[in-house]
């Protein structure tokens, strides 16, 4: 850290290491995917971990600032932070075969050909051979029912920049002004791809191949305004306005089977496009109001304690929020259970947005603009050419409100009552519409969150 009359400067570096995780008994295997063998874990040269430990996990942080006068103050700043993913990196190995088979039968062309009533469908028997490191999954019976699980040996840690800078300025009348760059890029992060097997790419003697793969990325750049003011006495009123933009080529965290999945996973460029958590626009607005009554204060200050205990210590604090829709990602058939991220084709010369004025509650957007793509299907994955996450649902708007009192006790304790509101006015929060092209209810917006809660409280602090 280095001080100087009218500036600041701080830095360093962080250094982690993430022991990798190990099954108690060993009872974990990896999939190969070069040599289609089951890796068994602390066998012959595996480890018990089946991937590397990652000793590079370096992180150089910076910090500056520098006033410029005394009311104008500009502040930057760098950091890099590794994160081990809550991708279950960790969890599906220890669901691998042998030690977990997970099989697919079809009733056909019999309906119920498999029930209960005949015992669960199962292998009883896996072929391990004693000292065996690894085993050759395409020689194994019923191979082409099986899904295993794979990562690569070497899977390193996701690690994200960050970056800001900001300048503040002090105006008449108690007035602060905040406007500033903030952003972000992300490298690395754990991406579940999907079946890696798709159309036989690795072998047709081999069933799914969920794999997991470091190869997820986003972007995020946000423009910021704040504006504060403080009345004294207690009072304060504050607005906080962003704009911002955030691009990903998936969904955190990367969940196998959602709809959001890649449509190919040997290409995940058509993927990058919009985050699906993305906000355009939010506008924040927050007030906080100690009522000038009750001892200490303008007016009653010299009350009796009863009446001190009556009209003193209020407190009232509003905050309201606003923000745009976030996007939604438009699915050729839910009903796609091996690939439920394809997505449908455009329809040329149709905008997949309406506008505001047209839209509904049962047409949020063009649900004309999509099509489905000729000959796809859930046995023969064709990618639609509709871009990922291209229309958005409806905005939010939230007004939470709050009442504190607090009571004076003996020593240096203090009792508070709090009543608070939360989505006092009981605005309608609208989910995203349904974004499956072949639903009677695409686009159409059949549910809602968030309504109106009510809680009271009494805090002790001693």
């Amino acid at each position: 850290m280095a001080d100087y009359q009218s500036s600041n400067l701080n830095y360093g570096i962080r250094y982690e290491y993430r022991q990798p995780y190990v099954e108690a008994n060993n009872n974990a295997s990896n999939f190969d995917r070069s040599s289609l063998d089951i890796l068994i874990a602390n066998r012959g040269s595996n480890s018990r971990s089946l991937v590397d430990s990652n000793k590079a996990n370096v992180m150089p942080r910076v910090g500056a600032a520098y006033m410029i006068d005394n009311a104008t103050t500009v502040r930057s700043g760098f950091g890099m932070f590794y994160t081990a993913e809550n991708d279950a990196r960790e969890d599906i190995l220890t669901k691998n075969y042998p030690f977990f088979t997970q099989d697919e039968y079809v009733n056909s062309p019999y309906y119920f050909a498999y029930n209960l009533d005949t015992g669960i469908a199962r292998s009883t028997t896996v072929g391990l051979p004693s000292g065996a490191s690894s085993i050759d999954l395409t020689k194994v019976p019923g191979a082409g029912n099986e899904t295993v699980y794979s990562e690569p040996k070497n899977f390193p840690d996701g690690y994200s920049e960050m970056y800001n800078l900001t300048v503040q300025r002090m105006l008449p009348e108690n007035i602060s002004l905040e406007a500033g760059y903030v952003g972000g890029q992300s490298h690395k992060l754990s991406y579940a791809v999907g079946n890696y097997n798709v159309g036989n790419h690795l072998s047709n003697k081999i069933g799914k191949v969920q794999t997991l793969l470091p190869v997820g990325k986003s972007n995020y750049s946000a423009l910021q305004a704040k504006v504060e003011r403080l009345y004294g006495n207690g009072w304060s009123v504050l607005a906080a306005y962003t704009y911002a933009h955030s691009l990903d080529n998936g969904p955190a965290p990367f969940d196998l089977t959602s709809s959001s999945a890649p449509q190919n996973p040997f290409n995940l460029d058509p993927e990058y496009a919009t985050s699906a958590a993305d906000i355009k626009h939010n506008v924040t607005l927050s007030n906080q109001i100690e009522l000038p009554f009750g001892r200490g204060k303008r007016y009653l200050h010299s009350a009796r304690p009863l009446i001190d205990a009556l009209v003193g210590g209020w407190q009232l604090n509003s905050i309201a929020s606003f923000h745009t829709g976030t996007p939604v990602n438009i699915i050729a058939n839910a009903g796609y259970a091996d690939y439920p991220g394809l997505r449908p084709n455009l329809v040329t010369g149709q905008n997949p947005t309406l506008p505001p004025h047209l839209r509904t509650i049962t047409q949020w957007f063009n649900t004309a603009a999509f099509t489905n793509t000729p000959g796809q299907s859930n046995s023969d994955p064709i990618p639609g050419n509709a871009g990922r996450n291209l229309v958005r649902g409806p905005g939010y708007t939230n007004e939470d409100f709050s009442l504190f009192k607090n009571f004076s006790l003996p020593e240096t304790m203090n009792l508070q009552f709090r009543a608070e509101g939360f989505n006092l006015l009981n605005t309608p929060h609208f989910s995203n519409p349904n974004a499956s092209r072949n639903s009677g209810s695409f686009g159409s917006i059949t549910s809602a969150s968030g309504p109106r809660i009510m809680q009271f409280a009494l805090k002790l602090v001693y």
